[in-house]
């Protein structure tokens, strides 16, 4: 339904198109399809419908056979065919020999009229594919034919096969595009859940564990009397929790821009309030915004494991035109394999053609190294 905004601002619903009820715009095109197709077999299916009341009121012998026959066959032609255009190939092979098995013996034993045959091509026509349909259409009625039971008249009927052909390629067509769409819609959310995932650990989990050391830091100054420095240690976690309230509306809007001489400056002052010792470069190359992004994400990480992890004494980052590295030189970075963050870190730099690599050095120590081209 289209909404009107008029100058005041009131909403008002456009009134002038269809007003089709709710549950059925909720459906999807194939159900949509499937219930048209329902409404015009049960309106067409009126002659069988009239051999039914007939049996059914009538005392002739094998009545009861007929009246099994004839509900199977409106069964298969109202609701199996399009149940069989939903399926694979052994459902329609099915299918077509449900609905011939009920309509020979009708037409051939049981008195039912040829052209009642047209239910059974329609419904072979929407099911199976057309050739396939026109085969198994023909050998339903050329029988009949030569039977001389409705004369070559009969013949016409085929040609429901080619006029309900570009229908069953639209069905068909219906089905795909209901399928790429339910797929596309997955893979966003699933895209979009670890999107936030990874912003919410690199850039919030960061921060967390700086305003935890510098936390921690406060305490044991006030506890030791140094009042002035647990003050600028207080005004620094305001600060930072500022900024991870911003962090956090913009990983959610999906607009979070992490800067790397901002995640260096991030960088020296965690390490410093842990008590490592930072070796930072104080100068960059010129890096395209695209490339110092993800690095900006790999020193985050990488301080933030240091500082999480290691039991380190020093930390030193280097930066070239085309990798970083964070080094310490701590206990070798604890269990080996790349956890969350770290397999986080490997989706960004894989999307930027880059690469990570992780892992104790030799002795002592723990080396972050990532490459990604300008």
């Amino acid at each position: 339904m289209v909404i009107h905004v008029p100058a005041d601002g009131a909403a008002s619903p456009d009134r002038t198109g269809p007003r089709w009820p709710r549950w059925f715009l909720d459906l999807s095109s194939a159900w949509q399809m499937t219930l048209g197709w329902y409404l015009v077999a049960v309106v067409f299916a009126a002659p069988l419908w009239h051999q039914l009341a007939a049996t059914l009121t009538a005392a002739a012998p094998g009545g009861g056979v007929r009246t099994a026959l004839l509900l199977a066959y409106l069964a298969c032609y109202i609701a199996g065919a399009p149940f069989a255009a939903r399926r694979s190939n052994p459902w329609r092979a099915a299918f077509a020999v449900a609905i011939c098995a009920a309509a020979v013996p009708l037409v051939f034993g049981y008195g039912l009229g040829p052209g009642n045959l047209a239910h059974a091509v329609a419904a072979l026509s929407l099911a199976l594919w057309w050739p396939v349909a026109l085969m198994v259409s023909a050998a339903l009625v050329l029988p009949a034919v030569l039977a001389g039971l409705g004369g070559w008249g009969l013949i016409s009927l085929l040609i429901i096969v080619v006029t309900l052909a570009p229908l069953r390629h639209a069905w068909r067509e219906y089905l795909l595009l209901e399928d790429a769409q339910e797929e596309i819609a997955e893979a966003r959310v699933t895209e979009d859940r670890e999107r936030l995932g990874r912003e919410l650990h690199d850039v919030i989990g960061a921060t967390l564990t700086t305003l935890t050391v510098k936390a921690g830091l406060a305490r044991r100054l006030l506890e030791s009397g140094e009042t002035a420095r647990a003050v600028r240690e207080v005004g620094d976690i305001e600060e930072l929790s500022r900024t991870a309230l911003a962090d956090v509306r913009a990983a959610v809007a999906a607009v979070n821009r992490l800067s790397l001489p901002a995640a260096l400056a991030d960088a020296e002052a965690a390490l410093r309030a842990a008590g490592i010792r930072a070796d930072l470069p104080r100068t960059l190359p010129d890096l395209p915004e695209r490339v110092q992004g993800v690095f900006a994400y790999v020193v985050r990480e990488g301080v933030t494991n240091v500082i999480k992890h290691s039991a380190a004494t020093r930390c030193a980052v280097r930066v070239t035109a085309s990798s970083v590295e964070i080094e310490d030189d701590g206990t070798g970075g604890g269990a080996s394999g790349l956890g969350h963050g770290l397999r986080g870190l490997a989706d960004r730099l894989r999307a930027a053609g880059g690469s990570v690599e992780a892992g104790p050095r030799a002795g002592s120590g723990y080396l972050l190294r990532a490459e990604c081209p300008p």
